[in-house]
C-alpha cells in the first residue's frame, strides 16, 4: 500500500471511530509526536519511582527474600 492509500485508509477509519479514548490518544500523538505505549498515569508513576530510586529511597530484595516474606505472612494459608 502506498502512502496516499494509507492516509486515505486511516482517514476513513478515524471518521468512523467512536472510541473517545482512542481519539484522544491519536490527538496526543498529533500534538506531541511522541508515541508512548503507556498512559499518563503510568508515566507519572514511573517518573516517581525513578525519582525515589535516584534519591536512594528504594529498597531492593532478592526473590528468595520476597518468597520468604510471603510465606511468613501467609504461613497458615499455605
Amino acid at each position: 500500500m502506498d502512502i496516499q492509500s494509507l492516509k486515505i485508509n486511516i482517514i476513513h477509519w478515524i471518521t468512523e471511530l467512536e472510541d473517545e479514548k482512542l481519539l484522544q490518544e491519536i490527538q496526543d500523538i498529533k500534538q506531541n509526536r511522541d508515541i508512548s505505549f503507556i498512559s499518563t498515569v503510568q508515566q507519572e508513576e514511573l517518573d516517581t519511582r525513578i525519582d525515589e530510586y535516584l534519591k536512594g529511597k528504594t529498597e531492593f530484595r532478592t526473590w528468595d527474600e520476597v518468597k520468604a516474606n510471603i510465606r511468613k505472612r501467609h504461613k497458615n494459608a499455605i
